[in-house]
């Protein structure tokens, strides 16, 4: 974050947090910028606000479903190990229903 804000000329602070989740310790760090000309110029260029909850899945070959899922995944899921004991793991997906209705149906096949 402080090459980015060194590159964008930023001068800001940095907001960090930590919080106690499970008995584990959790870091992160951001920055806010506010910049109506920098989100109009993203719209302008194929950004779509709160795309999490627009998003449909697309018409594309099937051969291209692996690739989508894998970027969908990618920018709307997450995996973490669900159980230290057994070794399981969790993934998810976060989306509007029609997209998470069809990666479910693909991934059943």
């Amino acid at each position: 974050l402080n090459l980015f804000k060194k590159y964008i000329k930023y001068y800001r602070k940095i907001h960090n947090t930590k919080r106690l989740k499970n008995k584990k310790l959790y870091y992160s760090s951001k920055i806010t910028i506010n910049s109506f000309k920098l989100a109009q110029d993203s719209i302008n260029l194929g950004f779509v606000p709160n795309k999490t909850f627009k998003t449909v899945f697309p018409s594309i070959n099937k051969e291209l479903y692996p690739h989508f899922i894998r970027g969908y995944f990618d920018g709307d899921g997450s995996i973490c190990k669900n159980n230290v004991k057994t070794g399981t793991w969790n993934s998810n997906f976060t989306g509007y229903k029609d997209i998470i209705l069809s990666i479910k149906k693909i991934l059943i096949k």
